[in-house]
């Protein structure tokens, strides 16, 4: 008899019978995903800002190929400035060429040891990239010439940057009176790897 009763009471509040299960059931599922939700949540707001930075390099992306190309132009352009510590008679023929130019008598030159210390870099990472490489000159001439010889190392294409440059006047054979300098410079070239 009792079953057929609570078959009964079904068939009476079927609607609150029913209402109740899933309450029960949705609560359980509450209590039981409960962190789970909240480690959904968590995910959500990350992935969000993922979004939003994905959206934000996306707008900033536009035209970066062109800046690209015009990077490595750029840096083909400097790496065409750097000169070759191993090709030692280059080296020479630019300031025999400069020599020619300005009308200075070149007496002396040499390619110093190679030393980091001529040129101020910033970082030992730099350092390891490039080296200064030091170049001692003796000339002969007026100080016109002179001065635009100094002038045409400091802007030559090569980057470069006069360490010093003295002038002393001399007797020469015939007794006259001239000039001559001394010319350190230093010329940044690629290290070898």
């Amino acid at each position: 008899m009792k079953a057929f009763q609570s078959v009964n009471w079904f068939n009476r509040y079927p609607v609150a019978l029913i209402s109740l299960g899933l309450s029960v059931s949705l609560f359980a599922a509450i209590l039981w995903r409960g962190p789970m939700i909240e480690a959904q949540e968590e995910r959500l707001v990350e992935l969000e800002r993922e979004l939003r930075q994905i959206q934000i390099n996306s707008e900033r992306a536009v035209g970066l190929e062109a800046e690209i190309v015009a990077l490595e132009a750029a840096l083909a352009g400097v790496k065409a400035r750097l000169i070759d510590l191993d090709s030692v008679a280059v080296n020479y023929q630019f300031f025999l060429d400069l020599e020619r130019v300005s009308g200075v008598a070149l007496e002396g030159f040499s390619q110093d040891p190679l030393s980091p210390g001529g040129w101020k870099l910033q970082t030992d990472k730099e350092l390891s990239l490039y080296w200064a490489v030091p170049f001692v000159m003796e000339v002969v001439g007026e100080y016109s010439q002179i001065a635009r010889f100094a002038h045409l190392i400091d802007n030559s294409s090569a980057l470069t940057r006069l360490g010093y440059v003295s002038i002393d006047r001399f007797k020469d054979r015939t007794g006259e009176f001239r000039l001559r300098s001394k010319i350190v410079c230093h010329q940044l070239g690629v290290r070898d790897e």
